[in-house]
């Protein structure tokens, strides 16, 4: 694999042509990757004898990524460690590798896939998954401002997908956000996928180890960040693929006016205030755009505080997205207007748009959004008869056109009655004279 510029060894700090330095045998790392990074005991090691780690990509609440060569194919991945408080409970290590084993099974082009996974012998645990250029979401909209309605449907789009495809086989993410949402392409033409399916529920894994360790939350770590957490996750609660939708109904909102949904950003304050409070109506992005009303319902169901209100999965909430996307690119601007929301989020001076900044800690189906169908759309004015080319009413230089009303149907033998009884006097006349 090509590196840009002189390849150093992170521990002894000799140069060379690399892969490995011929001292110590680590993997080589480029000058600007030891500038950025400094001294990491990870640089430069060979994990479980396949990925060398030559840069490191960034760290978070649950652990620090790294960009690793793997070494049978010569292609990079992104190798993630996780914290060492989590490989301390033998419960969370077991849970670990079963949703591993699980994640390993999800294929959707719209989620970062699972290579590998593993538990060191000191007890570490890791995670190999495809490299994607692109950045996140959140570096997305501090880069270039917050959303338009059409490319958030496309990112949820996108985002539901991925979403439905890990339900299926029955794990839910728990720590969905702009960090864990990859962006790849432009405004223009993008794919939103996915990332760390490693940090997850299964909700078998939950059922079976409820008995004995008990569940994550109660060996002590709480798995999630606060800002985008569900009611019931803060609760400690069991949580299912509608706390899913309700992260991402957040990072629609925050998405598109480029401001937080909720400052609360501790989870035990959070835990003292109880509940969630109510997320304000949506009717404009922080680009001036009108937010249609049926999307800030769809919004503020995935925002209900009791999961039985929400959507019951990611499939059910693509499919109320499909239904407002295709009403809304068939029907003409002025029939998508509705009553306009209550209480509308403004943008004023003083509070436009700004970066979102990171974490710093870790039923039934929808019924029609909208009553407008398709056939409606087509037939919304008054049809003219063909050939027909009467003025307007209220045109003062033209004269409107006098209607004659026929007698009824009573009148007609009396008139004709009439009318011969005076025909045979007038002829009678002429030939009498």
């Amino acid at each position: 694999m090509d590196h840009d510029g002189p390849l150093i060894c992170p521990r002894c700090r000799q140069t060379g042509p690399g892969p490995t330095c011929l001292e110590d045998g680590a993997y080589l790392v480029t000058r600007r990757v030891l500038i950025e990074t400094g001294r990491d005991p990870n640089l430069g090691s060979l994990v479980a004898g396949r990925y060398g780690i030559v840069e490191r990509l960034g760290v978070g609440g649950m652990g620090a990524v790294y960009k690793a060569i793997d070494t049978r194919d010569d292609q990079f991945v992104a190798l993630k460690f996780l914290r060492e408080q989590y490989a301390r409970h033998p419960s969370i290590r077991q849970r670990f590798i079963r949703e591993a084993e699980a994640a390993l099974a999800v294929e959707s082009p719209y989620v970062v896939p699972l290579v590998d996974f593993g538990v060191e012998a000191d007890r570490t645990l890791w995670l190999a998954m495809a490299y994607v250029k692109g950045w996140t979401l959140r570096d997305e909209v501090n880069h270039n401002g917050p959303f338009g309605v059409d490319d958030m449907v496309r990112v949820a789009r996108h985002t539901l997908l991925g979403l439905a495809a890990a339900h299926d086989v029955g794990l839910v993410h728990r720590d969905l956000k702009h960090d864990n949402i990859m962006f790849t392409g432009t405004r223009d033409d993008f794919v939103a996928r996915i990332l760390d399916f490693g940090v997850v529920s299964s909700r078998a894994a939950d059922a079976e180890l409820a008995e004995g360790a008990g569940k994550l939350t109660g060996a002590g770590v709480m798995v999630g960040s606060p800002s985008y957490m569900s009611p019931e996750q803060i609760r400690g609660l069991e949580v299912g693929p509608p706390a899913d939708l309700y992260a991402l109904a957040v990072v629609m909102y925050e998405a598109m006016t480029a401001r937080r949904l909720f400052s609360v950003n501790n989870y035990e304050a959070l835990v003292r205030a109880g509940a969630r409070r109510d997320a304000p109506p949506l009717t404009v992005t922080g680009g001036g755009e009108p937010v249609p009303p049926a999307l800030d319902r769809i919004m503020r169901r995935a925002l209900a505080h009791d999961p039985d209100d929400r959507y019951p999965d990611a499939r059910t909430m693509l499919l109320a997205l499909d239904q407002l996307d295709a009403v809304r690119h068939a029907a003409p601007p002025d029939l998508l207007a509705d009553q306009p929301a209550t209480d509308a989020v403004e943008v004023t001076p003083g509070d436009e748009p700004g970066p979102l900044a990171s974490e710093a800690t870790p039923t039934a189906a929808e019924p029609a959004l909208v009553s407008l169908s398709l056939s409606d759309a087509t037939d919304v004015t008054a049809r003219e008869a063909p050939g027909s080319c009467a003025p307007p009413a209220d045109d003062p230089g033209v004269e409107p056109p006098l209607l004659v009303e026929p007698p009824p149907l009573w009148a007609r033998p009396v008139t004709f009655a009439a009318a011969s009884v005076v025909g045979y006097a007038i002829l009678s006349a002429v030939l009498s004279g």
